[in-house]
């Protein structure tokens, strides 16, 4: 359901969606994660995110126009084959995005993250997660969404502002971001911005 708020930003919120099959490997994943890092998300430290962006043994290489890019994960690589299609020009695409600063919820101390993709032509952030959890109100589920809720809200507020910010949850939602690029072009010519806010954002940030 898209709407238009107060500051003439083009607003879109969409339900996530499960993924039951992976559901508890990735329970398992992040609770490993914790014990050995002191975090249920390494993407919150931008020494770690640094390096598995520059580590190619674990990292995906994909090709965007011919040119080579590093992204993590099947949702991002699959992201890349979409934009293929949809965008023109060879250097439009940039992975990882720009360095964003946040703010955790209830505190005054800022955080780097590095956003996942920049496209140039529109001015445009994309976030890219999975489409969601089978146990939604599990602890560190719950505190990851949190944690990427504020992560896209110091996107959204940055002091560049960007025409765009978008989040896509699941593999449809990446397959829907030719629809999704139509509305932010529509935007940009009616002079708005265009946010496509998180599932979950609601829930977190009020």
């Amino acid at each position: 359901v898209g709407n238009k708020d107060e500051n003439n930003m083009n607003k879109e919120y969409v339900e996530g969606k499960a993924n039951s099959c992976q559901e508890e490997m990735r329970k398992t994943y992040l609770e490993n994660i914790r014990r050995t890092h002191n975090t249920d998300n390494l993407m919150n430290s931008i020494e770690y995110q640094e390096m598995l962006l520059s580590n190619r043994r674990i990292a995906r290489k994909v090709k965007f126009k011919g040119d080579e890019m590093v992204v993590i994960g099947s949702l991002e690589e699959r992201f890349v084959e979409v934009c293929n299609k949809v965008l023109d020009k060879k250097k439009d695409l940039k992975a990882p995005g720009p360095k964003v600063l946040w703010y955790p919820k209830g505190t005054s101390s800022s955080k780097y993250t590095i956003t996942d993709f920049y496209i140039k032509s529109i001015d445009c952030i994309v976030s890219i997660k999975d489409g969601g959890f089978n146990n939604e109100n599990h602890p560190t589920i719950l505190k990851k969404r949190e944690e990427d809720a504020y992560k896209f809200k110091g996107i959204v507020e940055a002091k560049r502002k960007f025409k765009a910010v978008i989040e896509l949850e699941g593999p449809d939602d990446v397959d829907r971001f030719p629809t999704i690029y139509e509305a932010i072009l529509r935007s940009i010519r009616n002079g708005e911005r265009y946010i496509k806010f998180p599932s979950y954002y609601n829930t977190f940030v009020k």
